[in-house]
Order: structure tokens, then C-alpha cells, then sequence
């Protein structure tokens, strides 16, 4: 995406919403899944 990545925009989600998170990526060592999780995602 351009301007903002995935980490970014589940950060911005969480500050207003509890909307159910899901991060769909190809990204899958455990540093970014760790970050997905620290953005608020519910599951990775």
C-alpha cells in the first residue's frame, strides 16, 4: 500500500475501533507475526 504498510494501518484501526482484526500476508517469520500481533491484529 502506498504511504502506510499493514502494521501501520491496524494501529490506526485500533485507535478507534474494535472491528475483529485479521492480517492476510505472505510476511510469516515470527518477528512479523510478533509485530502483527503487537499492531493489534487478532489473529496473523
Amino acid at each position: 500500500m502506498p504511504g502506510m504498510d499493514g502494521f501501520a494501518v491496524a494501529k490506526r484501526l485500533r485507535e478507534f475501533s474494535l472491528t475483529y482484526l485479521i492480517m492476510l500476508t505472505s510476511m510469516a517469520s515470527e518477528i512479523d507475526i510478533i509485530q502483527g500481533f503487537e499492531a493489534g491484529a487478532d489473529d496473523y
